[in-house]
Parts: C-alpha cells; structure tokens; sequence
C-alpha cells in the first residue's frame, strides 16, 4: 500500500508514502487534507496512491553520485590518466567515495556530504594517504558536477 488515512480532530488526512530520502535514509510521507468524511479520504489516498505509480518515470530519477563517478567519470577520464593513475582514482571512488555519500543525488550534492565523507574516513582509522588521496577524484568530478548541474534554486 503507497498511502493511508489518519484523523486529527474530526479531520481526516490521506498520507501517501514516498519513498526514503536519499540523503538521511528516513522515510518520507506526504499528507493531504480529506475532510470529515473518512471514505472520502480513502478515496483520495487510492487516487494519490494510483497517480504516484502511474507517475514513476525514468526521466524523475535522480542522477547519484555513485553513478556518475563510477558510469561517467571515471570513464571519460580513463583515457587521459595513466594506468596506475586512473587504477587508484577507481579504488578510491569505489572504496571510499561511493559507499559514503554514493546514494546522494547529483542535484542535491553539497560540500558538507564531502566534508563528512573526509571525516568518516579519517575516523573510520584509514591511513593518512588513503585520506590524502581520495580527495583527487572527489574533487575533480565534484567541480565539474558543481559548474554543470548546479542552478540558482539548487545552490540554495
């Protein structure tokens, strides 16, 4: 079930569930005022419920982190870098970058995931150059994402 009713008062709220949120992991839910009457607010919840499946779309995903290093960065500079190069600018991302802030949406991308991910990983009891070198690969593709996908409502 994507939804349900709850009463507040002699109120009745369609709550329609939407998913975790990709950067906390907590679930989301989103209520809509019903009325009074409670099967009216079953019948709103099995339209929202409805209009939410029929409305899951390739083209509202999000593009990830984890994605865009691993499916388009990492492979559009494999050519350009040295073998041993572009070697550990792969384990760096796959080890270290993707697990920590890899489920972030590209769009909601901010320098306190990447500040958090240098700290886990200075916490986490990785030696310094493991920490002094995933920052290359981070901060390359994270320019580039910054100067192509950021927009004025996203800097924000």
């Amino acid at each position: 079930m994507q939804g349900y009713v709850v009463r507040q008062g002699n109120q009745h709220y369609a709550v329609i569930y939407e998913g975790l949120d990709p950067i906390s992991g907590q679930e989301r839910r989103r209520w809509h005022p019903a009325g009074p009457d409670r099967s009216e607010a079953e019948a709103l919840v099995r339209r929202l419920a409805a209009d939410r499946m029929a409305d899951r779309s390739p083209r509202r995903s999000s593009l990830t982190v984890g994605v865009y290093l691993t499916q388009r960065w990492l492979p559009a500079n494999q050519a350009r870098l040295r073998p041993s190069t572009w070697a550990g600018c792969d384990a760096n991302v796959r080890l270290h970058i993707v697990p920590r802030i890899g489920r972030v949406p590209l769009r909601h991308l901010r320098p306190d995931h990447v500040e958090r991910m240098y700290s886990d990983l200075s916490v986490d009891g990785n030696h310094v150059p493991t920490v002094a070198s995933t920052p290359r690969p981070c901060s390359r593709s994270t320019r580039f994402c910054a100067a192509r996908w950021t927009t004025p409502s996203a800097a924000g």
